[in-house]
């Protein structure tokens, strides 16, 4: 079985190993509690059809920062270090339980971090819904570098102190409690097996309760959990992405908006962009 490593560094030079986890869901089928974005309304992207957006945006100037970010977002490795002097935690890649262990350590340094700089395509909902109460205990500020996909939108950005979105893409597809009222106990079932049906539904719960807390962003998300993501056209895309402009409107407290160069790369070409097809909120 495949590891991967959550590192706590403690400065943003050197790295020590502190954690290691497994895939909490090795059946290929079986995405409950990895996956927020369910129901048949997945990401529908390939690798060749990635590959090839990736060589269309090679030779743009303006694109190498993003492409680099996209693959550091989507690491299974993710990487979790502490800036002790500045009180900064970053957080590149997908999130896991891992991270929530060593979030739990960074958060309780001396320093006392108050600031988490976030690069994410998502990860586990369970871990994302952990990180979120974290956030709100220490009073967290956030700032999104990058993306902030799936369970990195879904739970953290609502509960922050603060958001400031530095050259940020703001992602929805779905989430486990919308999912829940559209998906039938036998199709829930045949889909993913009997005890993976019985965790998502424990998964959906947890969330149903988490989204009556954030009831303006619950009302994007429920958009993004259509195949259009909300377009309401019936053509299938990837993502819902939220205009940076929009972000403080789903209840999110932005503080300030730097940049929006990977953005505007994005919204420049909506049915083939750098994450695949988007609908624009």
């Amino acid at each position: 079985m495949t590891h991967t490593f959550l590192w706590l560094a403690l400065s943003t030079a050197t790295a020590v190993p502190v954690a290691e986890a497994k895939p909490s869901m090795p059946d290929g089928r079986a995405r409950i509690g990895m996956n927020v974005g369910l129901c048949g309304a997945e990401n529908t992207a390939t690798e060749r059809a990635t590959a090839l957006r990736i060589v269309k945006l090679q030779g743009r100037s303006d694109a190498g920062k993003a492409i680099q970010r996209y693959f550091a977002a989507q690491q299974d490795n993710a990487r979790l270090s502490l800036n002790a002097s500045t009180g900064t935690v970053y957080l590149e890649g997908l999130i896991s339980k891992a991270t929530v262990r060593a979030l739990t350590g960074a958060l309780g340094q001396p320093s006392r971090p108050r600031r988490l700089v976030v690069n994410s395509f998502g990860g586990e909902a369970r871990a994302g819904m952990a990180m979120a109460d974290l956030l709100r205990k220490h009073q967290v500020e956030m700032t999104v570098r990058g993306f902030c996909m799936s369970a990195c939108a879904t739970y953290l950005l609502p509960v922050a102190r603060q958001v400031r979105l530095d050259d940020a893409v703001i992602g929805l597809h779905g989430r486990p409690a919308t999912c829940r009222e559209q998906l039938s106990l036998w199709t829930g079932i045949r889909q993913w097996g009997l005890s993976n049906y019985l965790e998502f539904i424990k998964v959906a719960r947890l969330d149903a309760d988490f989204a009556a807390g954030t009831p303006r962003m619950s009302t994007a998300i429920s958009l993004s959990q259509r195949p259009d993501r909300g377009a309401m056209d019936g053509k299938t895309r990837d993502w819902l992405v939220v205009d940076p402009a929009h972000v403080e409107r789903l209840g999110v407290p932005v503080a300030s908006i730097s940049s929006t160069q990977t953005f505007d790369l994005l919204a420049a070409d909506p049915t083939g962009s750098l994450v695949g097809g988007i609908h624009i909120y």
